[in-house]
């Protein structure tokens, strides 16, 4: 019965991997390059880098939650409200002048 139970374990812990795995690994790329987003306070283009990581970690269990983690109006405006965000949805694209 032993190897059975192990089995069932490894066959299921496999399955949850399938699953997992490519979601974390798609909301990683997705974010891991600095993006064009619109400034909401300037209207204007700016270099965002988000936090892939926790991007990758909070989709595991839904939509990712963003966070910026370096900006072009930064250190000076390193408290605003991170209302870019809104913009940087599945359909966003890294920013080609910032590579």
């Amino acid at each position: 019965m032993g190897i059975e139970l192990l089995t069932i374990g490894a066959v299921c812990a496999l399955g949850f991997l399938c699953v997992l795995l490519p979601t974390a690994w798609s909301a990683y790329h997705r974010y891991a390059h600095r993006l064009a987003l619109t400034c909401p306070e300037t209207g204007v283009k700016m270099a965002v880098q988000i936090d892939p990581f926790r991007a990758m970690r909070t989709s595991l269990f839904g939509e990712p939650k963003l966070f910026v983690r370096d900006c072009a109006r930064w250190p000076k405006m390193k408290n605003c409200a991170q209302q870019c965000l809104g913009e940087a949805g599945p359909a966003c694209h890294p920013d080609p002048a910032a590579e």
